[in-house]
């Protein structure tokens, strides 16, 4: 698959492969700026349902940012149009050093906001989205969010619901929102893509165990392969990530720049393994109906 050459880590690469990535990086965005594009305004223009109001959860991973946290919250209170039916489920290690800061924050939205933490541990510590995930309720869109990242459109879960009743209720499918980073690769990785919650049924995971770091690439890569996704043209976060604002930088931060350089963190292997699984969950999701 193109795909699995495109996504190999830079470090893996030979000097004539190198020469040999670049045309075939240049053909592969092209492909897929072209896809996007036919398939988001014959999408908007052609299908016609009415636009329908969504359940939406937030789902989040947090570790020793309660100020980051709360900077999230403030964005979703502020820019959110329907918040009563938004629900935010929080995952934090029983061992939280800052679990006092985090439940006086939640307790201040929560006139607000539906919030909800969990104090369990998991291992890799991304297997816990699947724990939060089965928390959704039918028909209902999964948004996986980052504690480093804000909300930037106003009324944005108004425009998810107007993106997401383009699909039919019984499908599954996924939606890839725009943020203000990766803008070269939108159209071939959204760093904060939503599912809806009949693709984690038909899955019964959204990260994999055998690929825990890498979860917004393989929701798209099972995107591209079944077709049910659909691109956002607004643009609807700001990331605001360390490695790109040093002013952002943590001690969780500092650990996860460590840990990217560490053999653990080399997915590629799995991923080259798990083609043939990727085949196989993407039928899954194509062929899903609901009842």
């Amino acid at each position: 698959m193109l795909s699995n050459f495109f996504f190999q880590p830079p470090k893996k690469r030979k000097f004539l492969t190198k020469i040999k990535y670049s045309i075939l990086k240049k053909i592969f965005l092209i492909k897929w700026f072209l896809i996007c594009n036919i398939k988001y305004y014959f999408t908007i223009f052609f299908i016609r349902n009415k636009k329908k109001l969504h359940n939406i959860y937030i789902i989040l991973l947090s570790k020793n940012r309660p100020t980051k946290f709360r900077r999230l919250l403030d964005s979703i209170n502020i820019l959110s149009k329907k918040k009563n039916r938004i629900k935010i489920l929080v995952l934090l290690d029983k061992d939280e050093k800052m679990k006092k800061d985090y439940i006086i924050i939640s307790n201040y939205f929560k006139k607000n906001l539906d919030i909800e933490l969990f104090f369990k541990n998991f291992y890799p510590y991304p297997l816990g989205l699947n724990f939060l995930a089965s928390k959704s309720k039918k028909n209902s869109l999964i948004c996986i969010f980052s504690d480093d990242l804000i909300i930037s459109l106003d009324k944005w879960d108004d425009y998810l619901d107007f993106i997401a009743s383009k699909f039919s209720k019984k499908k599954a499918f996924s939606i890839w929102t725009r943020s203000n980073n990766h803008t070269e690769k939108y159209y071939t990785l959204s760093e904060h893509p939503i599912i809806n919650s009949n693709w984690f049924k038909a899955l019964r995971y959204i990260c994999d165990e055998k690929l825990p770091y890498i979860t917004d690439l393989q929701i798209c890569e099972l995107g591209r392969i079944s077709g049910n996704f659909i691109i956002t043209k607004k643009m609807m976060y700001n990331h605001l990530r360390a490695d790109e604002n040093n002013n952002e930088d943590d001690e969780t931060s500092i650990k996860l720049k460590k840990f990217r350089k560490s053999k653990d963190y080399d997915w590629y292997p799995n991923w080259i393994k798990n083609t043939n699984k990727r085949i196989e969950d993407a039928y899954k999701i194509k062929n899903f109906k609901s009842l």
